[in-house]
């Protein structure tokens, strides 16, 4: 899923995507984009509190003022473009890695 923002002049439309893990019986949630996690007891739980944080994150971000700066501290880059509002691009994704371990007994 591509990450993307759009910011207009009274609201922000945005979509992230975001890992999913299990955990025993708890499914967790990180969101690469926004360097944010959550948890919850069901997949259904896990996507409402990921959504929830999310617009936490945006409307705190917008609210202060910050929201420039914390999206360039999450690597975000804003586009701007002529004759039309900036636009913000996340870190790219390229891929997913695996390490072996070597774990002492």
């Amino acid at each position: 899923m591509e990450n993307k923002i759009h910011l207009k002049k009274d609201e922000i439309n945005s979509t992230v995507g975001f890992v999913i893990m299990k955990e025993g019986d708890t499914f967790v949630g990180y969101c690469p984009a926004l360097d944010m996690s959550t948890q919850g007891a069901t997949f259904e739980q896990l996507t409402k509190r990921m959504g929830e944080l999310v617009d936490i994150f945006f409307e705190e971000t917008v609210k202060n003022g910050t929201l420039p700066d914390a999206l360039r501290e999450l690597g975000w880059q804003e586009v701007k473009r002529r004759h039309h509002r900036s636009r913000w691009v996340p870190p790219q994704m390229i891929g997913q890695a695996y390490q072996d371990v070597r774990i002492p007994a």
